[in-house]
């Protein structure tokens, strides 16, 4: 082996050792000072270190900007749990599932820019959408609305009709301006 290849792979590893050690770190001080469970906060840890090293995997190595979408949410959910592990967030996670829209929305823009190395309308539009669907439902989570999600549908179904073409013309036009006929990598 090369001594620049493997200068590299030391680096590389040297990296990966060190965000595993900031992360475990920090789970463990969130953990003490909020009083969590060892294991959700082992478990937080773990995904986060886990996305963290995919991500870099995935830019180090040019690899599918379907891994840095899967290590964006598994970064995110791990963020979220240690959060809650140290009490940092007080609600319950039932109450929290709507985030999970949020984290997608949020995943779709490192994965777009992985991909074409710039925004681009097909991966923005979406992001967008999931990202204001996943607010829009925890108002719902929370009970800041005065009336029930499905008395919401039943009355606003016309209106959800109507948004849903309006995101599927903008993906659609977005899609064909930014068509380079490139694959995923």
């Amino acid at each position: 082996m090369k001594d620049g290849i493997r200068h590299k792979l030391l680096a590389e590893l040297i990296l990966l050792l060190g965000i595993a050690a900031l992360v475990f770190s920090f789970g463990a001080l969130l953990t003490n000072a909020g009083g969590g469970s060892t294991r959700m906060a082992l478990l937080a840890s773990s995904l986060v270190v886990i996305g963290s090293g995919l991500a870099v995997i995935t830019v180090k190595m040019k690899r599918r900007s379907w891994y840095l979408f899967v290590a964006s949410i598994l970064i995110q959910i791990g963020v979220l749990l240690l959060f809650v592990t140290g009490g940092m967030i007080t609600q319950p996670i039932r109450r929290l599932w709507p985030l999970l829209s949020v984290f997608t929305g949020l995943a779709l823009l490192p994965a777009g820019w992985q991909r074409y190395g710039r925004p681009r309308g097909n991966y923005i539009v979406p992001a967008i959408t999931l990202v204001s669907l996943g607010i829009f439902l925890l108002f719902f989570a929370f009970k800041v609305l005065p009336f029930s999600f499905k008395g919401f549908i039943l009355t606003w179904w016309p209106l959800l009709l109507l948004l849903a073409g309006i995101v599927l013309t903008l993906v659609s036009v977005g899609s064909r301006g930014s068509d380079t006929g490139e694959s995923d990598p």
